[in-house]
């Protein structure tokens, strides 16, 4: 499944997020694409309980790992 969702930077600035999901047993696996300005920026990947957590995990990553958006 696909999902297309906004998260936003440190400075409150929207990121683009394309998101793949796939079901296992008892929970997801996503890869997130991450978009800046139309420019493809970071590419994360990781687990959740179900689909509808996967936003909050990458919103999480973004600002764990410092990612801004480009402008």
């Amino acid at each position: 499944m696909n999902m297309n969702f906004n998260v936003v930077d440190e400075a409150d600035h929207e990121l683009q997020v394309l998101c793949e999901v796939d079901q296992l047993q008892g929970r997801v696996a996503w890869r997130a694409h991450i978009y800046g300005a139309g420019s493809a920026q970071e590419e994360l990947s990781g687990e959740a309980v179900d689909q509808d957590a996967v936003s909050g995990h990458v919103q999480a990553e973004v600002l764990d790992r410092g990612i801004f958006a480009i402008s």
